[in-house]
């Protein structure tokens, strides 16, 4: 009996040994896509497990049970065939990885835009906790963990359906450097140096459909996941709380490629 024990314990821990190694992932053929991507990403010598579970041994245990829940639904068919994963604050910014005083006094450069994470780590915007995962997604094409700037657009650009204020009021310097030459448009030269001189508002004289969007979100994009619409007397903040803060869903996934 001692021996059986012995050999099932064995056994336990070879698999746990085994089920540690990011190979492992691949062995489902729903994850061999984001394993390829995970494999030309920056974060490619990271092991899956230190993003995706929560640090310490709770988080290990119950990322494990989680796990093996997920085989057991991807075996019996009682899963679909896009997983969807939730990489928490806590994973990104544990020791030895990312520091938040080194991220908020380092001035980034992303495609054209000027960013800084000072003001979106651990900042609330009308009920989203601004999160790792509000910005870096699965979305840029088969990248891993990529920016994805219309997140940035949905808070910044948006207008509520209720008022007439953006939920992030941001100035155009924040993001874009002044053109340092004269810019010639419908046989116009325009100076941008005049403009920022006496603080003029960017979107009032030229620009206001470059910076405004309403909020207006039909309700049949709700039967895309529920079998109901929404409830009318719920507010914008609680449906942020359930969708944006747990699982996270995508913002445009409700409010639609927002254009810059």
């Amino acid at each position: 009996m001692l021996v059986v024990v012995l050999l099932i314990l064995l056994s336990m821990g070879g698999f746990i040994g085994v089920s540690n190694r990011p190979g492992f992932c691949n062995s489902c053929h729903i994850m061999k896509p984001y394993y390829a991507s995970w494999q030309s990403s920056e974060h490619n010598e990271v092991n899956c497990l230190e993003c995706h579970m929560r640090p310490g041994f709770p988080g290990y245990i119950r990322g494990k049970i989680n796990g093996m829940v997920q085989a057991i639904d991807c075996m019996v068919g009682r899963k679909g065939a896009k997983p969807n994963g939730t990489v928490r604050d806590v994973s990104c910014l544990r020791d030895g990885c990312h520091d938040v005083a080194e991220l908020n006094n380092k001035e980034l450069e992303y495609k054209k835009y000027k960013y800084t994470h000072k003001g979106h780590i651990g900042t609330n915007v009308a009920g989203i906790a601004i999160s790792c995962c509000t910005c870096h997604s699965h979305f840029e094409g088969a990248d891993h963990f990529k920016v994805n700037t219309q997140v940035c657009f949905t808070c910044h650009f948006l207008k509520s359906s209720q008022s007439d204020n953006r939920m992030v009021e941001t100035k155009c310097p924040s993001c874009h450097n002044v053109p340092s030459k004269p810019i010639n448009s419908n046989l116009v030269e325009i100076d941008h140096s005049d403009f920022v001189g006496y603080e003029a508002n960017c979107g009032q004289l030229c620009h206001k459909k470059q910076l405004e969007k309403i909020s207006d979100i039909h309700e049949t994009i709700c039967l895309n996941c529920h079998n109901f619409r929404k409830s009318k007397d719920v507010n914008s903040s609680e449906i942020h709380e359930l969708h944006a803060n747990g699982e996270k869903v995508e913002c445009f996934a409700c409010h639609g490629v927002i254009n810059h």
